[in-house]
């Protein structure tokens, strides 16, 4: 049955996907642009639990294991080596931490589906892993500003890949530029063709900061702002970035050394910087307050250099 093809007990089907892997493995070699994906949405009809937020079940998560024992075995005979991934759940959940050395000891990238809140990496950002959000859909057209706002939320809170859903390419319209409506079951995707200029935004940004010496802390922020609404990122001493939303202005007092800093605001919508300022923290508190904006708003506070 469907049920049964994602587990050790399918019959005549195993030896088959095994043979399958390792064809693929070694005939992408080559490439080092590759992640290899385990399984999409092995949860699907297939869970662990009911409800929309549920792992797969534990035959599933054997199955897993297994073809990525695959993998790294194929790879072992390989010039390169490549890292492996696997859909984990929809939203958040905690992985036991006894599964990440059996069912997931191969695993660098737990991928997690509409998880708007950025649960999964929240609950699990103590793990030695990264933690991806690689699927999002289901908004209708005109809340498609979601989709940035969820890439902003998922990256500040310390996870490392975001993508959506965008139906804007079509056959006729290869340039993104359809907007994209469909009758099947309210199933839009992402049909805004401003959204993917944000999308582009939002990584500009990312690419201009130290981010792999980032991490969240919202112990930086002593006053100012609703913590669930305010997402920042750290490099302590050096790099501060902050993802808010919501309101319209904001004024916060941060936990930040004395030094001579540039305080820069960030429009997401457009991709501009709207506010630029040097200025010299001598003791104390570190206060700011933004201009006013429009739903969401980035705040970077970066270390003059001498």
């Amino acid at each position: 049955t469907g049920r049964q093809y994602m587990t050790l007990e399918n019959g005549n089907i195993l030896a088959r996907q095994e043979a399958y892997v390792r064809k693929l493995v070694r005939e992408l070699n080559r490439y080092d642009n590759i992640i290899f994906n385990v399984a999409n949405e092995p949860w699907f009809d297939n869970q662990a639990h009911p409800g929309f937020a549920s792992p797969p079940p534990t035959a599933t998560k054997a199955w897993i294991q297994r073809v990525s024992e695959w993998i790294v075995d194929e790879e072992k005979k390989l010039p390169n080596k490549h890292i492996i991934s696997v859909d984990y759940t929809n939203l958040g959940e905690r992985i036991p931490e006894a599964e990440l050395e059996t069912f997931f000891k191969h695993i660098s990238v737990f991928n997690t589906h509409y998880d708007k809140h950025a649960e999964l990496v929240r609950l699990n950002y103590d793990y030695p892993r990264a933690f991806a959000y690689n699927e999002t859909g289901f908004l209708p057209t005109y809340h498609s500003e979601d989709y940035r706002i969820h890439g902003w939320r998922f990256l500040f809170s310390g996870g490392a890949l975001y993508n959506n859903l965008d139906f804007t390419f079509q056959v006729g319209s290869e340039d993104g530029t359809r907007i994209a409506e469909f009758s099947c079951e309210h199933y839009y995707g992402c049909g805004n063709p401003d959204a993917k200029f944000q999308m582009k935004y939002l990584l500009d940004f990312m690419n201009r900061l130290d981010f792999i010496e980032m991490k969240p802390d919202r112990n930086v922020i002593a006053i100012g702002g609703f913590v669930e609404d305010v997402y920042p990122l750290v490099y302590e001493g050096t790099q501060y970035a902050f993802y808010i939303e919501h309101g319209s202005r904001v004024s916060l007092r941060l936990n930040i050394p004395p030094g001579r800093w540039r305080v820069q605001w960030f429009d997401p919508k457009t991709g501009k910087f709207v506010a630029k300022a040097a200025v010299e923290h001598k003791a104390g508190l570190f206060a700011v307050q933004s201009p006013v904006y429009v739903r969401d708003i980035v705040l970077l506070i970066e270390r003059e250099n001498d």
